[in-house]
């Protein structure tokens, strides 16, 4: 028979703003908190899980939330895989740690389908000794209710999204904060409804089971006053113990989308989404199967290069290179061979060793395409490489880690880009002896869609299904440089002004933006604010266009990006070069 101090303890640190180790963990006179007999332990700490370092102490964030989120999800898997190996003995989960409110709210609702007794470690009064606050032990009669005001649940038809303010300081969650955050993140507040003290309330080792009891049947009761809501937004005022109990009441078959909210004063910040979505990168497809789609990938993408090399003369090179560079390069080119097996997951072109790897991560990435666009693809990159390694010094003695200076490899990526495009073009209308206007416009507008095709075709393998959860704004400006770039090349008028359209720098923006830093403390988008304007800077002479009327709303631009809505993103685009065609049509000023 098992007797109970045969229990396999788990216990969970989340370890986001400071170090927390076993020892700290004493109660009010000085004892351990972890009872000693038991069958064994486990230590699992967020850090050792992929929880990016905290931020530098006496500071409030930037916190990396996706990174921090995805951590909690695998700290919380290793512990059910813990406990499914020692299924024998009686399980006891401790949840302990510094780290902001939302973490404890996603432990709650990750933890809430475990089998066994759960206890939050919590400091007294912020440290350094620490108290037991048992969730799962049975409640004690009721008496006086802990949360003696609860308001905002009537039925309401309203749409948007709910705000949820739990609160023990015994006041109410200012309206203004709540209005700012949904204003800023682009939310329409369908109601409020409250769950608070009327006076500051102190959650204690007693009273912890009646406070989560109530907060489960009064958080249970609201999605069927809300019909019709499209989804929740949290704000906590309460300490970590009482955001635990909240995560366990959001039940994720009722509670289908919830935004959770990370007060960085003087306001509320979005922190995550639940139920937790992974929106990481995708694990490249392997077997016989997988194998032979990549092989006939491959196959295009060399077809496509070898045709190049064959036929691509001088006068098709842009003219970014001089006349006496243009041979030497050429010769250069030629000489490089396309490796016949796919080899790690990118694209690798070395000039040493004169050859071309393409790897299965960008073969599995273009399957979807047609061979056109695949054998066009090949082309625009094998070009953009090439220019990378022999004019713009991009090696791999240097590259690595390069992406984390956003500003200098936008710029040497939008000119690699540039000189691929006008190249390519420049040879597609020699070689079919198209000059025609709108010949020369059509062909230069089919090459920016195979480039826009092998961008977005990254995007659907890397978050399949769905539209772009992970939008970086970098990754979000090239779409719209080269969605502006396609309008701007149907004002064409022959051969002599391709390498016009792509000579000059070009910058495509949306500001301001909501966004979030991610674990490279590079900005992601969230989504755009009710001011945000489109600028665009051409050779350094400005663009600036807001919202008109119901031609122009740049406010919907960052959505049709992540839908990879073409239609709505070249409406835009043409708008904007019709309103502004002295500045984004140079050659036609004469």
């Amino acid at each position: 028979m098992t007797m109970p101090n045969e229990a396999l303890q788990v216990l969970l640190l989340l370890d986001a703003q400071t170090s927390v180790k076993i020892d700290d963990l004493k109660d009010r006179q000085n004892q351990p908190l972890l009872p000693h007999e038991r069958h064994e332990r486990k230590l699992l700490l967020l850090s050792q899980y992929g929880a990016s370092p905290p931020p530098p102490e006496g500071t409030r964030g930037p916190f990396d939330w996706p990174g921090l989120s995805r951590a909690v999800e695998r700290l919380v898997d290793q512990a059910r895989r813990d406990a499914d190996a020692a299924k024998d003995h009686p399980l006891e989960v401790y949840l302990a740690g510094r780290a902001p409110l939302p973490l404890f709210v996603h432990a709650g609702q990750k933890l809430s389908k475990f089998i066994g007794r759960q206890v939050v470690l919590n400091p007294v009064r912020g440290g350094p000794l620490w108290e037991a606050y048992p969730m799962t032990d049975p409640a004690p009669l009721e008496g006086a209710p802990f949360f003696d005001v609860i308001s905002g649940l009537t039925p309401s038809p309203a749409g948007g999204r709910v705000a949820l303010v739990v609160s023990t300081l015994g006041a109410p969650v200012s309206d203004d904060s709540i209005t700012r955050f949904m204003e800023s993140n682009g939310a329409k507040l369908a109601g409020i409804v409250e769950i608070r003290t009327s006076a500051p309330g102190d959650v204690t080792p007693a009273n912890a089971p009646q406070v989560a009891l109530e907060l489960s049947r009064t958080l249970s009761r609201i999605p069927g006053h809300y019909p019709r809501a499209e989804g929740f937004v949290l704000f906590i005022a309460a300490p970590a113990q009482v955001a635990f109990m909240v995560g366990r009441a959001l039940n994720p078959n009722i509670f289908a989308d919830v935004w959770l909210t990370h007060y960085a004063a003087p306001h509320y910040e979005f922190a995550l989404s639940l139920p937790f979505r992974d929106v990481g990168l995708r694990v490249v497809p392997q077997g016989d199967e997988q194998r032979h789609v990549q092989l006939a990938v491959l196959n295009q993408i060399e077809q496509g290069i070898a045709q190049v090399k064959q036929s691509l003369l001088a006068e098709d090179l842009s003219a970014r290179l001089s006349p006496t560079q243009r041979e030497p390069w050429l010769s250069q080119l030629r000489d490089i061979e396309v490796l016949p097996e796919p080899k790690n997951d990118g694209f690798d072109l070395s000039l040493l060793r004169r050859e071309i790897s393409v790897g299965r991560g960008l073969l599995a990435a273009l399957a979807g395409q047609s061979d056109e666009v695949q054998r066009r693809f090949g082309q625009l990159l094998f070009l953009h490489e090439a220019y990378h390694h022999q004019d713009q010094n991009l090696r791999s003695s240097n590259y690595h880690d390069v992406g984390r200076a956003a500003v200098a490899l936008e710029e040497v990526d939008f000119y690699a880009d540039a000189f691929s495009l006008s190249t390519l073009v420049k040879w597609d209308l020699r070689e079919g002896a198209l000059s025609a206007p709108g010949e020369v416009a059509a062909r230069t507008m089919a090459w920016i869609d195979a480039s826009l095709s092998g961008i977005e075709a990254f995007d659907r393998f890397e978050q399949p299904g769905g539209p772009i959860e992970n939008l970086s704004e970098r990754r979000l400006r090239r779409y719209l440089i080269w969605h502006l770039q396609r309008e701007r090349a149907q004002g064409l008028l022959g051969p002599m002004d391709v390498d016009l359209l792509f000579r000059d720098r070009l910058i495509v923006e949306l500001a301001p933006l909501s966004g979030y830093l991610d674990r490279r403390f590079e900005k992601q988008v969230r989504g755009p604010l009710t001011d945000t304007e489109l600028i665009v800077s051409l050779d350094g002479r400005l663009v600036r266009q807001g919202r008109q009327g119901g031609s122009f709303d740049p406010v919907a631009l960052v959505d049709a990006v992540r839908r990879y809505d073409r239609a709505a993103l070249g409406r835009a685009m043409h708008f904007i070069v019709e309103q502004h065609q002295a500045a984004l049509l140079p050659w036609r000023n004469g």
